[in-house]
């Protein structure tokens, strides 16, 4: 029977004490039990749904978009532009926007390190995980308290003992349940990032080449060696801009990758071959791993 790591101990135990507390029917029963267990855990593998959450999570947790929003702002008062566009005001908005975008990651990322977790024996820390994944539900505002008391129900585990047959039924029930939290902080997540912030870097790249590149060539046109050094300065900040971009889709489709394989998982699993909803995640993990390549390619 696999189990996880520390766990056969407890296993044991719990057969242990209910073969002394039992008579030799009892035994019996348990141990036909077991025997069942062996056979059947024996029979999946997890690994595609451990990697699924895995990439997931470490595309979910990509920092750089968040952090850039409000610095993107600041950045254009550096280049002297000054107004309402630049205002304290706009940045304390933009703050909060930023806020509403890592709320939104912190989301997507604990629910794929859990469901990693689940599916990659790694128990452990598991009902932390979940734990932490319930409570950035609440401050982002995509579940309320009481919600999260019948999440955590379906989550967590109650057995002494875990088969694999008991953490697919296990993973059945978190995918069903976590299903439209991961929806909603996807949509809000993809909103922020193609609306707002991509929006924004592009007002920057022009705000950029107006107000610093254009100017610098003007006043140091007749000046030996300057327009050379303005043009690698403009090539510079061109390809931080084109970088930037680059990864904030690759944030924006790589959360959509996700969330399209976990709604995908949540329509079949349970309903198809096991096998099947396997597959399911081996495409998508796949998909999410190129995504992961190419941050900062």
């Amino acid at each position: 029977m696999r189990m996880v790591t520390n766990y056969r101990g407890r296993a044991k135990v719990v057969f242990a004490r209910r073969f002394r507390q039992n008579g030799c029917a009892s035994r019996l029963a348990a141990a036909a039990v077991l025997s069942n267990a062996l056979v059947l855990s024996a029979c999946s593998d997890l690994k595609p749904i451990a990697e699924f959450g895995k990439n997931g999570s470490a595309v979910a947790g990509y920092p750089e978009v968040a952090k850039d929003y409000v610095l993107s702002l600041q950045r254009q008062r550096s280049y002297g532009q000054a107004g309402t566009s630049v205002s304290d005001e706009k940045i304390a908005e933009r703050t909060r926007q930023a806020k509403r975008l890592r709320d939104a990651q912190a989301v997507l990322e604990a629910y794929a390190k859990a469901l990693g977790s689940l599916a990659a024996d790694d128990l452990i820390s598991y009902d932390k995980e979940i734990d932490a994944l319930n409570k950035s539900l609440v401050s982002g505002k995509f579940a309320t308290s009481a919600q999260i008391d019948g999440y955590a129900k379906a989550a967590k585990f109650t057995l002494g003992f875990v088969t694999d047959i008991y953490r697919r039924e296990k993973i059945k029930r978190i995918i069903i349940t976590y299903n439209l939290s991961v929806q909603k902080a996807t949509a809000q997540l993809v909103k922020i990032v193609e609306t707002d912030y991509l929006t924004a870097l592009d007002v920057e790249r022009v705000m950029f080449t107006q107000t610093v590149v254009d100017r610098a060539r003007r006043s140091t046109a007749d000046l030996e060696g300057m327009p050379q050094l303005v043009t690698l300065l403009s090539d510079e900040h061109r390809e931080m801009f084109k970088t930037r971009e680059a990864n904030a889709k690759a944030l924006a489709q790589g959360m959509r990758t996700f969330a399209k394989g976990h709604q995908e998982l949540a329509n079949n699993i349970g309903k198809v071959d096991f096998k099947q909803t396997i597959e399911v995640a081996r495409k998508y993990a796949d998909q999410l791993k190129a995504v992961i390549k190419s941050f900062n390619s």
